[in-house]
């Protein structure tokens, strides 16, 4: 899964990483909603990043996991107490809105050269 450097990274005054760099990322867990009220999850693990001369960086602590809203006790209490139907209420999508950031660190230390 591929993202992009929201702004220009600068050390010293020099830019040591640009706006629009790539940055690759992981799904390490992705479960939709369901019946009963079961919210969706959806985990992604930030990588690494391939610097101006394309050199692979590894990262860290760049880790995203959000997950929808649970409506389990909606289901089950209106499923006992009113109607069959509401076993197939489903709990809410996990969504990460266009233009989220998510920080992740450099894993070690790292030169980058001018080209």
């Amino acid at each position: 899964m591929g993202f992009r450097v929201s702004r220009d990274i600068t050390v010293n005054g020099v830019t040591a990483i640009p706006y629009g760099t790539t940055v690759n990322g992981t799904v390490f867990e992705a479960k939709k909603s369901s019946w009963w009220g079961t919210k969706g999850r959806l985990g992604i693990k930030i990588s690494e990043m391939f610097g101006p001369n394309g050199e692979m960086i590894p990262l860290t602590n760049g880790d995203v996991y959000v997950t929808g809203k649970n409506r389990t006790a909606v289901s089950v209490l209106l499923f006992t107490f009113v109607v069959w139907p509401a076993c197939f209420i489903c709990g809410s999508k996990a969504e990460i809105p266009a233009g989220y950031e998510i920080q992740a660190n450099v894993a070690a230390n790292t030169v980058i050269t001018a080209e």
